[in-house]
């Protein structure tokens, strides 16, 4: 590995010196064998439950990567299957959603999903909603 006054240089992630060639084995010490276990105290055992497993049921909240808005998550079902609570509340009171409708908070408080505050509406109209606010926000 390339070094610069006794330190490593950035930008190197290996070192041709130490990787091991075509043809090349490792060591009787170091090579793992089929079915060898290197630490069976601590894999878990037939029928054990990961300490941090969630009910269904379970609330979390999120950030949204695409919008950075906050939203409320409920897990629905096993194995980790999660919606978002917005558009449970809404299907809770009027029904499935439209195929291609989105769920819009009227107060724009993505957390606050109480049904007097939700409403869907077609992605088209959401974003004629929105626009506004997204021109200003892209001009700043």
């Amino acid at each position: 590995m390339p070094r610069e006054n006794g330190r490593f240089v950035s930008g190197f992630s290996y070192s041709p010196e130490t990787q091991i060639k075509p043809g090349e084995h490792k060591s009787q010490q170091t090579e793992i064998k089929p079915g060898q276990r290197l630490s069976p105290s601590t894999e878990f055992k037939p029928g054990q439950v990961a300490r941090n497993k969630l009910p269904i049921g379970s609330v979390r909240i999120r950030e949204e990567t695409h919008t950075g808005l906050l939203r409320a998550w409920v897990k629905v079902a096993e194995p980790n299957v999660w919606q978002k609570r917005a558009i449970l509340v809404w299907e809770s009171m009027r029904g499935p959603l439209p195929k291609g409708w989105v769920v819009h908070h009227k107060d724009r408080d993505s957390l606050n999903d109480h049904p007097d505050n939700l409403v869907g509406m077609t992605r088209r109209d959401h974003a004629a909603e929105h626009r506004r606010e997204l021109q200003a926000w892209y001009m700043n």
